[in-house]
């Protein structure tokens, strides 16, 4: 079993979620999705789409876990995720959140 099939089981297991259910949070048959979990057919964009609407999680993530984007590093996780989540706050939240993060900053600086 692929890696991206074992993660999506785990996820559709969390959400208490079965075939049919993530099939219709998709928006595509069941068919597709089983062939997807069987392995007879490569999740493409269109199912990552599918997937990241379904999951509420970036479109980057399922792209990533799929194989379509290539994966990040260990040590650079933790900024692939900030980046892909920051992009989906609302302009308000962004700024006070980058507000934050320089006044992190000054401090740490001011520390050396």
């Amino acid at each position: 079993m692929s890696d991206f099939v074992k993660w999506l089981n785990g996820e559709m297991k969390t959400r208490g979620w079965g075939n049919n259910e993530l099939a219709r949070r998709m928006g595509v048959s069941n068919a597709i999705v089983s062939l997807v979990l069987t392995e007879q057919q490569n999740p493409g964009i269109d199912f990552c789409l599918g997937l990241s609407r379904a999951f509420k999680i970036p479109p980057e993530t399922a792209f990533r876990k799929s194989g379509i984007f290539p994966q990040v590093t260990e040590d650079k996780e933790a900024e692939t995720q900030l980046v892909e989540c920051f992009r989906y706050l609302s302009p308000t939240i962004q700024r006070l959140i980058l507000a934050q993060i320089r006044a992190a900053y000054e401090i740490k600086n001011e520390d050396k």
